[in-house]
Order: structure tokens, then C-alpha cells, then sequence
């Protein structure tokens, strides 16, 4: 079944409140499938560290990624 991956950064309140940071929402969706996967924090937000953040998530709930 084909599903899409989707994610977008957030700036919301640290646990602490006295800081924000940058959260990334990874979420999958298909026929009859709508899962949050994850909301890993970011250090800077640069596309590589999102990109790394996005796999594993991923990966933490045990997707191949670039196996054949």
C-alpha cells in the first residue's frame, strides 16, 4: 500500500518554557491511514539535519530506506 511521508518544522516552547526550539512533525498517510510518526527536535533546522531527522524517524519505526 503506497503511503506519503510528510513533515514540517515548528518553533513551539521547550518541555522547560524557557526556550524555543524547532520540532519536526513526521507524519505517513494513505488509504485509510493517517499516523503521527514522530516529533524529533532540530539543533538548527538546516534541510541536511532535517532530511537526517525525517529517516530516522523512519527507521525508528522500522521503514528500509534506500534498501532494494
Amino acid at each position: 500500500m503506497p503511503l506519503t511521508v510528510h513533515w514540517d518544522g515548528k518553533i513551539l516552547s521547550d518541555i522547560t518554557r524557557r526556550e524555543s526550539v524547532e520540532r519536526l512533525p513526521v507524519l505517513v498517510s494513505g488509504y485509510e491511514v493517517d499516523q503521527l510518526l514522530g516529533v524529533p527536535k532540530l539543533n538548527h533546522g538546516t534541510s541536511e539535519e532535517t532530511s537526517r531527522a525525517v529517516v530516522s524517524v523512519l527507521k525508528d519505526w522500522g521503514w528500509q530506506i534506500g534498501s532494494k
